[in-house]
This record gives structure tokens, sequence and C-alpha cells, in this order.
């Protein structure tokens, strides 16, 4: 059975982890901005190391600079066309990062503004249920006390009247 094309559960998952999209998605460009700025600073850096490196071993040698940075230049050039490409791998790799990262804590208040929406369309049997070990699990607990306590006054008054 191929796994090409996700079904099922596996969809909805890979569906549900933007639930927020303004608040996932600027994280996910604060994540790639930190990955490519610091990719291209360590780039600068590693140039900057091995210029004195070549400077520092060329100096007092009769050997001609043009001649060694001809012979090293391919080399750089192939090493700065790696690092290059690794720039984006680097920022998918920080973006998805975000994408879970932020799921964990944007998933459990749309669950919760969801409940919200059913209690104050006056659906008091809704239960609002999180991740174990969420932190936002005490919030939730109060809020499905308030619903069972709220369905409890109006089945009096229905009662009542």
């Amino acid at each position: 059975m191929s796994k090409k094309n996700p079904t099922g559960k596996r969809r909805r998952k890979i569906r549900n982890l933007v639930q927020d999209p303004r608040v996932q998605y600027r994280y996910v460009l604060y994540f790639f901005g930190f990955a490519v700025a610091a990719a291209v600073v360590n780039q600068m850096f590693m140039v900057h190391a091995f210029r004195s490196m070549l400077v520092q071993t060329l100096l007092g040698t009769n050997i001609d600079p043009a001649t060694v940075q001809a012979a090293v230049s391919a080399p750089l050039q192939a090493l700065a066309f790696r690092m290059t490409l690794m720039y984006p791998i680097l920022g998918i790799a920080c973006a998805a990062f975000a994408i879970g990262v932020t799921h964990k804590f944007v998933g459990p208040q749309v669950a919760l503004r969801r409940h919200i929406c059913r209690l104050q369309e006056g659906d008091y049997a809704a239960v609002c249920r999180l991740r174990s070990g969420d932190e936002l699990g005490p919030v939730a607990e109060a809020l499905n006390k308030l619903a069972r306590e709220l369905e409890r006054k109006q089945n009096e008054k229905l009662r009542a009247a």
C-alpha cells in the first residue's frame, strides 16, 4: 500500500497543523529569517577566517598570491555554492519546526474558542477536550464545569416553568 497520498486521519493531521495562520505563519517567517540570517553570518565568518589563514600562510613566502588564489578558487566556489543551497533547506526545516511548535499552543486556543462559541450558542452539553498534559487543560476543565453548571441551571428553570 502506497503512502504517497495521505488519506483519512493522516490527511486531517496535516491539515490541522495550521489552525491559526496569522499567528503560525508569522512565527514561520521569524524562524525562516533567523535561519537565513544565521547562515549568511556563518558564511561571512568562514570566508573571513579562510582569507586570514591564507594571508598568514603566505606571509614571508615567495609564493605568488595569484597562483594560490587560482588553485583554491574552484573548491571555494563549490563550498560557497553548497552552503548557499543549504540556506533554503535550513530555512524550510526551521519553518516546519515553527509550524510544529506553534501548533502546540495554537491548537488548544482554537479548541477553547470553539467551545466558548458553542457555549454562547446555548450548547451546554459541549465538552472541550485537549491533549493530555496540555498547559491549558485546567482552563478547559473550568469551562466544562461551567457548561455543566449552566446546563443544570437551565434544566432547573425549564422544570420550574
